[in-house]
């Protein structure tokens, strides 16, 4: 392989002055209300799609206006670019109506006869946008202010609340954006009310992080509200409803067993909000409907329970007055879609087996379907089925398998669909419901890396060992040419923790650079996703609980033996470790724990102690003792820094400083445990990033895989 057809670095490592040139050509953003589809592509133009369906076969017109058309209505003052995000679409007799958000504006330009011109546009630089409803209508909180706004489609902006007590907050989300809460504000129905969530942190531990000097300024030290696992108040979160006409607002009422509000929905006529109650342990969630006018409980809809944990994470999904759709894993132990029947009280279920639905998208009416993305046909696609609501017929409605982004607004008939897998880059086409097996190819990329010399990527499953039935899926990154008797080493890539999935049917099978990176300077690199993944099944991740590195170095450990085993090419007396964040705390776990000799192990922004992480993501994972502390055997054993008298292996330390998720705490506790034992403190060798909170962005994070790369390779 010669210098001139290997890809640089900065083409494949996010943040590369070339990353963006070297990815599939996809659509930048794209929405869709009923049959009109709106698509903003990487040069910054804007294509109207209008779809009849009327017609037996798939029928549209297309209207398209150029960058340079639409930086001339916006205005002359906005600076010119390519940088155009999508956020409403509203569709009249009249015209379409487009909301977009360009640099610090947010304008409602209107498509009229074939020509656009702007209605009005709107400077976001003094707040910050929390919840649309994608029809022209936002809710905001003003900067640095507790006063939230609306601003209507036609432009006009109007205070609607202003939180008074100065223990509470309306401008986080809470939960630290746990169990999927993303929104803090949700409009009614009817648009005259809004459902929104305040946070008391004043009980919360504070974190002082510190900002990086810039040489001209002294340092900003922020005191950082982090809720540590086991202190007895995470924070005190409240859920209001406002009356936007009125300006009063009523509480939901908590019977004292709700810890954590989750997945907020109104029923369609407004009357109702609907409300996750998860429980401090996490092993009881309530659906529960509450009156809008008087915040009190009416009804108990149904109770999730679970030995390990329950994670509700998704809002419901209304199809008619009665009837709702929802997903959980705890009734079957897959994540599946039920529909429940409020008149009759009952409940049933639409989806069913050993797999998983990853996206819920929205319900036809007009063909009694329920349309969702899963990994039915194997864990690692997310392919796009519809099940009929009468009789449980399902259709897999786009014929490629793979990973799809499927876009609709919730009732068809039109799509959008994303499609890549580790054949294809990227194709995008548009379908309707009426028109299953014809679809219109609206982009299709082509292979960004032509021309180069790639390694060679091999995705598979482990044999069946004897701890385990399950499928174990790995990745195996490694030079194309290798030299008969050659022995390469190896670096092995680990994360295995929740919600994520490191190996995927999508266009480089998952990975993000430093694979390819480790194999163009001869490297084998080597991951699985063990025990403990994302996508599934409940009982597969939840197989960690109270035991959270167990499961995985059990799994890894035989991963890599059978890499030894059956791959001559691998040299077993050079093999290195890397992860970053949970996979920093497996880093550790492995060198520490498992025995395996490894030549170097590099940790990155890793979890040293559950002790000192976030109160929700820990205690669905680890279970408190009885007076609700972390002194369990459990916290004891998986505590890195205890273990660190057991380092044999040269060690590499990074951690970006003003870390908000993995407090830079880890790494000082680490190194105080470690310069007790004087014997291992040798081997430990830092490297910080200030100015970085939990990962290293822009430029810099090529320097940093280079640095990786040096650290590996200075001990192997």
């Amino acid at each position: 392989m010669t210098e001139d057809n290997i890809l640089p670095l900065d083409a494949i490592v996010p943040g590369g002055e070339r990353y963006k040139d070297f990815q599939p050509d996809r659509y930048a953003s794209v929405m869709v209300r009923g049959h009109v589809v709106a698509l903003v592509d990487a040069k910054g133009d804007l294509s109207l799609c209008h779809v009849d369906d009327t017609q037996p076969k798939l029928s549209f017109s297309t209207l398209h206006f150029t960058n340079e058309q639409l930086m001339a209505v916006v205005g002359a003052d906005v600076k010119p670019t390519k940088e155009i995000t999508l956020s409403g679409l509203a569709v009249t007799e009249a015209c379409v109506s487009l909301y977009v958000s360009l640099g610090d504006f947010l304008m409602r330009l209107n498509v009229v006869e074939g020509a656009i011109r702007m209605a009005w546009r709107v400077s976001t630089s003094d707040w910050t946008l929390t919840s649309t409803d994608g029809e022209g209508t936002y809710l905001f909180v003003a900067e640095g202010k507790e006063e939230i706004y609306r601003l209507d489609p036609d432009g006009g902006r109007k205070m609607i609340y202003v939180e008074k007590d100065s223990s509470f907050t309306v401008r986080k989300t809470p939960s630290r954006n746990e169990f999927g809460i993303e929104e803090q504000f949700f409009l009614s129905p009817d648009k005259r009310k809004v459902a929104f969530y305040r946070l008391n942190e004043t009980s919360v531990t504070e974190f002082p992080v510190t900002s990086a000097p810039n040489g001209s300024e002294m340092p900003r030290t922020t005191l950082l509200k982090y809720p540590f696992a086991g202190t007895k108040q995470p924070e005190q979160v409240e859920v209001g409803i406002l009356d936007v006409k009125e300006g009063s607002v009523t509480w939901l009422k908590n019977d004292g067993e709700i810890c954590y509000w989750i997945g907020l929905s109104w029923s369609p006529d407004s009357q109702s909000l609907f409300c996750y109650g998860l429980n401090r342990s996490q092993q009881r969630s309530r659906l529960l409907q509450f009156d809008a006018a008087t915040g009190a409980i009416t009804r108990e809809i149904l109770c999730e329970e679970d030995l390990e944990y329950v994670e509700p994470e998704y809002s419901l999904l209304f199809i008619d007055a009665q009837r709702f759709l929802f997903q959980s894993r705890t009734f079957s132990g897959y994540n599946h879609i039920y529909l429940y029947d409020l008149a009759a009280n009952r409940m049933e279920q639409i989806t069913q087996g050993n797999w998983e639905v990853t996206h819920l998208l929205g319900y036809s009416a007009a063909r009694d379907q329920v349309l969702y993305l899963a990994t039915r046909n194997t864990p690692l696609n997310r392919d796009f089925f519809a099940t009929k609501l009468s009789d449980g017929v399902t259709v897999q409605v786009s014929p490629s398998v793979g990973t799809h982004q499927v876009y609709m607004d919730g009732t068809g008939p039109v799509w959008v669909d994303e499609f890549q897998s580790e054949s294809e880059p990227g194709v995008t086409t548009l379908g309707s419901l009426e028109t299953y097996g014809d679809q219109f190819v609206l982009k299709r990329s082509r292979d960004p890396y032509e021309g180069y010399q790639l390694p060679e990527r091999i995705v598979g499953i482990l044999p069946k060992g004897k701890d385990s039935d399950d499928d174990l899926y790995y990745r195996i990154v490694k030079p194309r040419q290798v030299k008969e008797g050659e022995r390469l080493p190896v670096v092995f890539y680990v994360y295995g923790g929740p919600h994520v999935q490191l190996i995927t049917n999508t266009w480089g099978s998952g990975t993000k650079g430093f694979e390819e990176m480790m194999a163009d300077a001869g490297c084998v690199t080597f991951c699985i996703d063990p025990h403990g993944s994302y996508n599934r099944g409940h009982r597969f991740e939840s197989e960690i609980r109270d035991d959270l590195n167990g499961p995985q170095i059990r799994d890894y450990k035989y991963a890599l033996n059978w890499l030894f085993l059956t791959h001559d090419y691998v040299d077993r007396s050079r093999v290195a470790i890397y992860g970053w964040s949970f996979g920093g705390f497996m880093t550790l776990s492995m060198l520490l724990c498992s025995g395996f000799p490894f030549k170097v192990g590099v940790a990155g922004g890793a979890v040293v102690s559950w002790r000192y992480y976030e109160t929700m993501y820990t205690e669905r994972y680890m279970s408190l003792d009885k007076e609700g502390g972390t002194s369990g055997e459990h916290f004891t054993r998986t505590d890195m820094a205890k273990r660190i008298g057991e380092l044999k292996t040269p060690l590499r330390l990074i951690h970006c400083l003003e870390d908000p998720v993995v407090l830079p705490l880890h790494w000082q506790y680490l190194l105080a445990e470690a310069n007790k034992q004087g014997e291992v403190a040798p081997l430990i060798t830092c490297y910080f990033y200030p100015g970085h909170e939990h990962n290293v962005k822009g430029i810099e994070r090529v320097r940093l895989m280079e640095k990786v790369r040096t650290m590996i390779f200075d001990c192997l």
